[in-house]
């Protein structure tokens, strides 16, 4: 071909041209277009891979991992972003959102007017738990770490003034006890010098003046020792209702007691109220009292005449005399139920008792000892007022008792025909006495179980 020919040929190409995106571009200009883009999108391929890749990393580290991918193509930024995705009807076990686009405005991130494709990869569910393996084989016991101390006398050469050895090692036998062969650590504590005694202390104040110690003698009672003493020991301290450094040794200031009899103890019959015939005594008539004041012993007692009924003694023999018929129609059993009780009240010296006088049932009954101080403190029920599970106690100089059924909680002096409410005594002040009225009112049982007084204080059960 000539060159003119050569020439008219690219000429000829040179004004080829092609309509792209609505205008006429050359072949050649075309094809380098075209080249272009196929380097584009080789470059978004690859990217799109590394996201993948980055976004696997993204969900086995971190749930919530976010990145772009930024390709830098003639000065516009192609970036690829990706998000983490929560848990939707879409994604049941969440995934990421995969965002790519341009970055026209170039500051470093993708806005929604800016993203030309999104996709969506959803996390795969959790798969069935495998089977369980086999238990491994158990191992061996461990050895018991010992520790034994020896004791280093003085004069060792290691320590002079003494101290502790300290053994250490593994019970490898297994006997309890640390051998030589199984000892690994042996340390020694020694005892140190002693050191300089200190400066002698100032001089304390003196004490306060101490109480005398004193003892005092008396005569024992004729009924437990005819002839001997009593030798009382105690401090002159005002214990209790003493007084202190009086000169006195009152009884709450007695701490020890020497008793001494030098009579022979020799027991004898003092009564025999129905000579020679039958006893005076039988289970539900026998029960004894004592009168502190005058010696003598109050007690139930039956005859032939009078039937069980209340007798005093004075501990001679024959000394028995009959201190009332309580119940003259029969017997009235003194002390069936409660016994004789010894109080010290306000009047005096006082003993109680449970009897029947045939017309009233069976009451609470006080003596002084004599005919006409003996008498019943009040009629409670129709019936009997007191049974064998009324609870009584000696508080506040007087006697608490529980009524027959329980419902009321007593107290009495002592006086004729005069008991009141426990809660109505006079140790307590007119408010007192109404909150404990008021506090006390729904309960419907008093002392039936158990009641109990150290002469202050009184306990007793309720419901």
């Amino acid at each position: 071909m000539s060159l003119e020919q050569s020439a008219n040929v690219e000429a000829e190409n040179t004004r080829q041209t092609r309509l792209v995106n609505g205008r006429y571009v050359s072949i050649r200009e075309s094809e380098r277009n075209e080249k272009k883009r196929k380097i584009i999108n080789a470059v978004q391929t690859f990217g799109i891979i590394i996201a993948l890749v980055m976004c696997s990393y993204a969900i086995l580290a971190d749930d919530n991992y976010n990145t772009e991918i930024i390709v830098n193509n003639d000065e516009i930024n192609y970036m690829i972003q990706t998000n983490s995705r929560d848990s939707d009807e879409i994604c049941i076990a969440g995934g990421l959102d995969i965002h790519v686009g341009y970055d026209i405005d170039l500051n470093g991130n993708i806005s929604e007017e800016e993203i030309t494709s999104s996709s969506i990869v959803c996390h795969g569910t959790m798969g069935f738990s495998g089977p369980q393996g086999q238990e491994g084989i158990s191992g061996s016991n461990g050895s018991t770490t010992l520790l034994v101390t020896e004791e280093i006398p003085s004069g060792n050469a290691t320590c002079p003034l003494g101290g502790h050895s300290l053994h250490s090692g593994v019970d490898s036998n297994f006997d309890g006890e640390l051998n030589d062969d199984e000892i690994l650590t042996i340390n020694e504590i020694c005892n140190g010098m002693m050191g300089q005694s200190g400066a002698d202390g100032q001089n304390g104040e003196n004490g306060t003046s101490g109480y005398s110690a004193l003892v005092r003698q008396e005569a024992p009672e004729p009924a437990i020792c005819r002839l001997g003493i009593i030798i009382h020991f105690g401090v002159d301290n005002g214990q209790g209702d003493a007084i202190s450094n009086d000169g006195i040794l009152h009884d709450d200031e007695v701490t020890e007691s020497l008793k001494i009899c030098s009579a022979i103890n020799e027991g004898h019959r003092i009564t025999d109220i129905v000579p020679n015939v039958t006893n005076s005594f039988t289970n539900s008539c026998s029960s004894l009292g004592h009168f502190h004041s005058t010696d003598s012993v109050i007690m139930a007692a039956g005859n032939l005449a009078n039937g069980c009924e209340l007798w005093m003694t004075d501990g001679t023999v024959n000394g028995e005399s009959l201190l009332r018929d309580i119940n003259p129609t029969g017997d009235s059993l003194p002390g069936r139920d409660l016994g004789f009780i010894n109080v010290q009240t306000s009047f005096g010296e006082r003993v109680f008792f449970d009897a029947n006088d045939g017309q009233n049932g069976r009451e609470l009954w006080v003596s002084d000892g004599t005919s006409a101080g003996t008498y019943m403190i009040s009629n409670l029920n129709v019936g009997d007022g007191i049974t064998s599970i009324t609870q009584v106690a000696t508080w506040n100089e007087g006697l608490v008792y529980s009524t027959q059924n329980g419902n009321q909680l007593l107290f009495t002096s002592g006086e004729r025909n005069h008991s009141i409410s426990v809660f109505e005594a006079s140790v307590f002040n007119i408010n007192q006495i109404q909150t404990l009225i008021s506090e006390t009112s729904t309960w419907s049982s008093f002392g039936g179980v158990e009641m109990y007084s150290n002469g202050e204080d009184l306990w007793f059960n309720a419901d």
